[in-house]
This record gives C-alpha cells, sequence and structure tokens, in this order.
C-alpha cells in the first residue's frame, strides 16, 4: 500500500513530480497517517480545492488566469475559506492522493458560503485609490444646492465686458450728454407734474416728494479738480523759474525719472523673457518629453521661488538706481511672477485634468463589464466633470492648443493678472480714446512730479535730517517735532496717492486695455465709499484681489486644506511680506511697519463689524476716510524718521 506525505523540515523522503503534484516512495504506516488520510477523505468535498486540480491539470486549455476566477457573477455563489498554513498542509496531501486516483466523472455541487467582506466586483489596488480619490475630489466639483451642476475651478474670477468706473459715471456721461445744468429743468418740470395731479386728483406717493427724483450731474466738478491741481503746478514751476531759472535738469525728482533708461529698460526686458521658461516647460509636457506631475510643477515652482531672491539683489545693490527705479523694477517683477504663475498652474491644472479624463475614459472602456454599478457611476461622473472643465471657457481654441509663446505674449499684455484661454474683446481700437489716456498719463506724471519736488521732497529732507541728528532735548520735543513732520507729509502724500491711484489704475490700464482690445475695464470699485478696510482690500485693486482669491485664496485650501479663516490669515500675511519687501527696495532696511500696518487692517475689519458701526455706516465712512488719508503719510514718516 502506497502511502501519502508531504515533506516537512526534517528533510526525509525523496521528491518526485507529475503534474505540479508530489509523490515520495513507500514509507511504513504510522498513526498519524490514519489521520491524515481521513482529512485527506473530507477534503474531497472541498470546492476550493477542485478548482486547484484543475489549474493544475495536464490540460492546459482548460487553465485560466486566477483573476479571471476569482470574478463572481451575479448569478454565481462561490465558497471562499481562508485558509490556515495547517490548512494548507492538508491541501498539499490530499492534492497528491487525487492526482493518483482517476478523477471522478461530475463534480460535487458547491455548497454557496456567502462572505459579506468580499466585493462583488472586485478591482485592484491602484483602482481603488484611485475611486477614493476621485469619491473626495466630488464634493467640492458639484454644486451644494444642486448636485446635477458642476462647479468649475474656474469660477472664482470672471471677465465681462464693461467699462471703468470714472469712464462710466464722468467721462462718458460729460461727452456724450453733457448739457450744462439740469438741476432747474427737473424742478420746473417736477412742479408742472405736480400741478396737474393736485388737477386731476391723482398724487401718489411717487408725486409727493418730488426732490428724491432729482439728479445731477458732477462733471463740472471734476473738471474744475483738475484745474485746480493744474493751477497749483503752474504756480510752483513759475515760482521755480523765478528763482532758479530754467535748470530744470537740477531737480531732484527730474534726475530720478530720467537716469538710466536704457540700463533700466534692458533689465526690464531680460526679466521680461525669462518668464517665457514656463511656457518652455509646458511646450515639453506637450510633447510629451516630461510630465507636469512631478517633474514640470517642481521645475516651475523652483524658477518662481528664485525669481525674486535672484533679480532683487541686482536693482536694489549691484545698480546705483534711485528709489523709483528700484520699486518700479521691483513692483514689474511681481507681476512677472504673477503671471507666470497663473500661466503655468492654469495649464497643470488642465493637464491634471486631461490626464484623468484619459484614465477614467479608458478603464470605463477595459473593465465595462466587471465593474460595480458605484465604480462605474464615479469615473463616468470623473468623465464628465473633465470634459465640461476643458470646455468651460471655449471650445475653439481649446486646451492645449493654447500653450504658445504668442498666447502668452498676448497675456502679457493684457491688464489682468489671471489668465484664462479667452477674455471678452473689443472689436476695434478707439484712437481717441488712447490719445486722452495717453494725454492723462502725461499730464498725471507731471502733476506726481511737482508734488513730490515742491511738497514731499523737502519734507522728506527734514525727516532724514531728524532720523541723523540725536535726540539731546528729550523725547517730549522729538515726539512734537515728529509730530511736525508728519502734518506736513500728510497734504503732499495725500495727493501723490491719489495721483498715483488714478495714472495707474484708470489712465495707464485703461490705455492698454484699449491698444489691446481688452474689453473688461473693471480694475476698481468705489473704494471711496467704503465703511471698512475688508472691503477696501476687496475693491481699490481688482486684478491683484482676482489673483490673491485664485492662486492664493481657495489655492491654499485646496492644496494645503486649510480652513476659510485660516486661508484668509495666509493671504493677508503673504500680501503683508510683499508689501515690506517693497518698502525695503525703496528704504534698503527692514522696518516692519507697513508690515504691521496690513496686518492691522484684521483690527479695524472687527471694529467695522460691531454693532454700533454698522449702525451707522456715515461713521464708518469718515473713519475709513480718515485711515486712508493719514496711514500712508504715517507709515512714510515711520520709514524715514525711526
Amino acid at each position: 500500500m502506497r502511502m501519502i506525505y508531504k515533506k516537512v523540515s526534517s528533510g526525509r523522503g525523496r521528491w518526485s513530480g507529475t503534474g505540479g503534484l508530489l509523490f515520495s516512495t513507500p514509507t511504513p504506516m504510522k498513526t498519524e497517517d490514519s489521520a491524515r488520510m481521513t482529512e485527506a477523505k473530507d477534503l474531497l468535498q472541498d470546492e476550493q480545492f477542485l478548482k486547484i486540480q484543475r489549474l493544475n491539470s495536464a490540460e492546459p486549455n482548460k487553465r485560466h488566469s486566477v483573476t479571471y476566477d476569482n470574478v463572481i457573477l451575479p448569478q454565481e455563489s462561490v465558497e471562499v475559506s481562508p485558509r490556515s498554513s495547517t490548512t494548507s498542509l492538508v491541501e498539499s496531501t490530499k492534492a497528491e492522493r487525487v492526482a493518483a486516483e482517476p478523477e471522478p466523472e461530475q463534480e460535487p455541487e458547491p455548497v454557496p458560503v456567502p462572505e459579506p467582506e468580499q466585493e462583488e466586483y472586485p478591482v485592484d489596488a491602484r483602482m481603488q485609490k484611485y475611486v477614493s480619490h476621485l469619491k473626495s475630489k466630488s464634493r467640492s466639483r458639484v454644486h451644494r444646492k444642486d448636485a446635477s451642476k458642476y462647479v468649475s475651478f474656474f469660477g472664482d474670477v470672471s471677465f465681462d465686458p464693461r467699462p471703468t468706473l470714472l469712464d462710466s459715471a464722468i467721462n462718458v456721461p460729460f461727452q456724450t450728454t453733457f448739457k450744462g445744468p439740469i438741476m432747474e429743468k427737473q424742478l420746473k418740470g417736477f412742479k408742472r407734474a405736480t400741478a396737474t395731479a393736485s388737477t386731476t386728483k391723482k398724487i401718489g406717493k411717487a408725486d409727493a416728494a418730488p426732490h428724491e427724483k432729482l439728479e445731477s450731474n458732477f462733471s463740472g466738478i471734476y473738471v474744475f479738480g483738475w484745474m485746480f491741481l493744474g493751477w497749483i503746478a503752474m504756480r510752483c514751476c513759475t515760482d521755480y523759474y523765478a528763482s532758479h531759472g530754467s535748470a530744470w535738469g537740477k531737480l531732484e525728482i527730474v534726475q530720478y525719472m530720467t537716469t538710466d533708461l536704457f540700463t533700466i529698460a534692458m533689465l526690464d526686458l531680460v526679466m521680461f523673457l525669462c518668464t517665457f521658461f514656463v511656457v518652455f516647460v509646458h511646450w515639453l509636457v506637450k510633447k510629451g518629453a516630461i510630465r507636469w506631475k512631478w517633474t514640470g510643477f517642481i521645475a516651475v515652482s523652483i524658477f518662481e521661488l528664485a525669481f525674486i531672491p535672484v533679480t532683487f539683489p541686482i536693482y536694489v545693490y549691484y545698480f546705483e538706481f534711485s528709489w523709483i527705479t528700484r520699486i518700479f523694477l521691483f513692483l514689474h517683477s511681481v507681476v512677472f511672477v504673477m503671471k507666470s504663475h497663473s500661466f503655468a498652474f492654469y495649464n497643470g491644472y488642465l493637464w491634471d485634468i486631461k490626464q484623468e479624463l484619459e484614465f477614467s475614459s479608458k478603464q470605463l472602456q477595459k473593465f465595462k463589464e466587471t465593474l460595480s454599478p458605484e465604480t462605474r457611476d464615479v469615473l463616468q461622473k470623473s468623465c464628465d466633470f473633465c470634459l465640461f472643465e476643458l470646455n468651460y471657457q471655449t471650445k475653439e481654441n481649446d486646451f492645449p492648443n493654447n500653450i504658445s509663446c504668442s498666447n502668452f505674449f498676448m497675456f502679457c499684455l493684457f491688464p489682468v493678472l489671471v489668465y484664462q484661454i479667452n477674455y471678452p474683446r473689443t472689436s476695434c481700437i478707439r484712437w481717441r480714446y488712447v490719445l486722452e489716456k495717453v494725454c492723462a498719463i502725461m499730464g498725471t506724471i507731471f502733476l506726481m512730479m511737482v508734488t513730490a519736488q515742491f511738497f514731499m521732497h523737502p519734507v522728506a529732507m527734514r525727516c532724514v535730517e531728524f532720523h541723523n541728528t540725536p535726540t539731546f532735548g528729550g523725547w517730549i520735543p522729538a515726539t512734537r517735532q515728529w509730530f511736525h513732520l508728519l502734518f506736513d507729509m500728510i497734504p503732499g502724500f495725500t495727493v501723490l496717492y491719489m495721483l498715483t491711484f488714478y495714472m495707474i489704475w484708470d489712465a495707464l490700464l485703461n490705455c492698454v486695455a484699449e491698444l489691446t482690445r481688452f474689453a473688461d475695464r473693471y480694475f476698481y470699485g468705489d473704494w471711496w465709499n467704503c465703511v471698512s478696510f475688508e472691503e477696501f482690500s476687496r475693491i481699490w485693486n481688482v486684478p491683484v484681489h482676482k489673483f490673491l482669491l485664485r492662486h492664493v485664496y481657495h489655492s491654499s485650501m485646496s492644496a494645503l486644506h486649510l480652513s476659510k479663516s485660516s486661508a484668509t490669515l495666509f493671504t493677508f500675511f503673504l500680501s503683508a511680506v510683499f508689501h515690506e519687501m517693497a518698502m525695503f527696495a525703496i528704504f534698503r532696511r527692514v522696518r516692519g511697519y507697513l508690515f504691521l500696518f496690513q496686518l492691522s487692517q484684521f483690527v479695524w475689519t472687527a471694529l467695522s463689524n460691531t454693532k454700533f458701526l454698522r449702525a451707522r455706516p456715515q461713521l464708518s465712512n469718515v473713519v475709513f476716510s480718515f485711515g486712508v488719508c493719514s496711514g500712508p503719510s504715517i507709515i512714510m514718516t515711520l520709514y524715514l524718521t525711526l
């Protein structure tokens, strides 16, 4: 009688194999062999063992992959029983016995033993991780109130054809509909309407207070204000000419504005050309040389993080530029970084979306019949959202056809910091409007130079003298002198602040927008009507606010998983850091005054949200206006004196 046993760690026995089963030479019968034989007989009824037998049979045509055999169709029910190491030993013993005996003609009917943890439509580990990742993303991709509507990542910022505020409220009405005084005509018209209503006894609520409908045009005050500033500038110029003659080139501000122009232009051009590095990276991704994640992402991140630290010492220390040149180059370099970042990560996000679309659609086609309904639904929603995102703006110049030097060059010319494939455009260039804005730019620069030279420069020199003079008289006389300098600084610096705002955000940006046919001219809101600094930070510089909203606030919440309050604090902190760097570019020393003033906006915002000030918006506007007029002057005086 042949005995069957499995070789153990002692190493006794001689092995031979047939069809994957192992045999040995005859050995004497032992007590433990009887137990093994009993277990082997029991295994004849095990369905799992019968499958192992078929997999190791000599007929290769009946052999299937393990993955295929493990797919359980809805009509089937297969017993799945986990085995221990001892059970595996018994299975091998039974396999040897069955190989020596003839195969039974009919298999016993399997006994269904369903296991709750067994997945009905199994997928591999990579697919499970991918589906789990899509489920976590799906919450932010649909509308909160309507789950059938998708929410685009680019829906936080919109561009629409609209004029700038001063043009729509003052310039255009003055040029098109201005016909002189209209108040008297309105009063006469209301008087006639009231008399007619009294006669017919049809007096309504609207007729009871005709003065509420009175409208006036303030274009005349707008013209008068510019005339006032112009005559002050002419008076300063005539006084200087009377005392110094025609030596205009000796003025300090004129020297600052006209020195090293070629060097400044070349340095600015080099910084601009360096920004095309992000286009080169995306071109490599487009050609398949590299992948955006993570090679392209890391390359662009290193470039952006190194751009300002590399260029900043060049125009601050290496060249002996004036403070006007230093602040101009710093602000322009920050604009270059913002535009590069927006272009790079807009297209980088679309690369991720495109890759997700390709992978999800491929999995749907490959495992169409074996995926569970839930997994199939997740993949289908992923494909739908990706198509929605790729076609969110346009179906003509679609991604990645927008990746080109010409497209990036046009984006750099547009007066905007947030990139998208298409913008609203005007049909033609109004050259008369361009001439008007060019004259406004030149006239405003002239007023700024006069204000800086005759109102700001003398006070600034006194502040520098105060800084260099020891205060031997005590802190009380020094404090009195410091406030005297502050009061001398406020009028001139407030005028310079307003002129700078008008020159950049109205005259310059509108001129560039008209030349590039950029239709959205909403560069600022009516910040002079603000009742809190929170509103002021949103609407006084709309292009920068849009950039911070998308690429700092929302990106910090999605990438760093910050809460809304933490993202707001992070945005203000980053903005305060760059404001302090601007002060360092001017004064070449770190003081932190502007940084602290920037963060103090949280305190002012909390005060403006109190019940007392919310009920009195007029008082809140007065407090805000006082802060706008005095705050910049206080900061400038602190940097010059302390």
